[in-house]
């Protein structure tokens, strides 16, 4: 892949960010969409990261992360607590293929 096919890490997480706003009102319940509303603005965070080893099992295949992305939405919190995760998103980084694949709530 050419890097000047590919997305850099900014318009991946805020790809992925829109994406969450267009789709968090058929994933997540109510109550996390009151929360997340209330709280993103002080404790939210969008982080990017190479892809975890968890997304072979969801989506079929190992994420090589020159392609894809993993960019994580939630609530941060206390220093040696988890923090919220409400998805965690992989995202292919080429600009020719279309890749977001969602998994809402992973730590529930």
């Amino acid at each position: 892949m050419n890097k000047k096919n590919r997305w850099g890490i900014p318009k991946i997480t805020n790809v992925a960010h829109e994406k969450f706003y267009g789709l968090v009102g058929e994933h997540l319940s109510e109550s996390d969409i009151e929360k997340w509303n209330n709280e993103s603005g002080a404790r939210g965070f969008v982080a990017h990261n190479a892809p975890d080893s968890s997304w072979e099992s969801v989506v079929g295949f190992v994420p090589d992360a020159v392609f894809y992305s993993q960019v994580t939405i939630g609530l941060a919190v206390d220093p040696g607590e988890q923090p919220e995760i409400f998805a965690k998103v992989l995202i292919c980084r080429e600009k020719s293929h279309e890749f977001t694949y969602f998994v809402w709530r992973p730590n529930t």
